[in-house]
């Protein structure tokens, strides 16, 4: 397996793996279109005119994309230091289970050393227990929590 920077000929197989990115159970007032929707509209967005603190990488094998990662440079709230925020990432469904995540999440980190950024973060919905768990495997722990109320 290869992880590259995405290119141009990239866009479609990267947007049909971010179909995925419903897949589990979701809060009852989200719904998997429009969780799907924006994340794809923020990859095209990327393809049509990156921003300088936006990467986006693909995995791939034999020449085939099987997953993608969506990084952000941002500067943490709090304390104001740099920090790599991963936006999107996601596995092609017939692949998942291979450590394509796992491998995209080390890309990660390595990027953020190498650009000098001592913490990553991303959001996950509080359903989605099988991301959870992966994410705490890999040393992620939860930080804030954000709460929604229907008015």
């Amino acid at each position: 397996m290869n992880i590259r920077k995405a290119i141009a000929s990239d866009k479609n197989n990267v947007l049909k793996i971010c179909e995925r990115l419903s897949d589990f159970k979701t809060p009852s007032w989200r719904t998997c279109e429009e969780i799907t929707s924006e994340d794809m509209k923020t990859l095209d967005s990327y393809f049509s005119c990156p921003k300088p603190n936006q990467h986006l990488f693909v995995a791939e094998e034999e020449s085939t994309v099987v997953g993608i990662l969506f990084l952000e440079q941002r500067t943490d709230f709090f304390n104001q230091n740099p920090l790599m925020h991963i936006s999107i990432i996601a596995v092609a469904r017939d692949k998942g289970g291979k450590g394509i995540g796992s491998k995209l999440l080390e890309y990660s980190e390595d990027l953020a050393k190498k650009l000098d950024i001592a913490q990553i973060s991303l959001n996950v919905f509080s359903s989605n227990q099988l991301a959870r768990k992966i994410y705490k495997s890999k040393g992620f722990n939860e930080d804030t929590i954000f709460m929604l109320k229907d008015i």
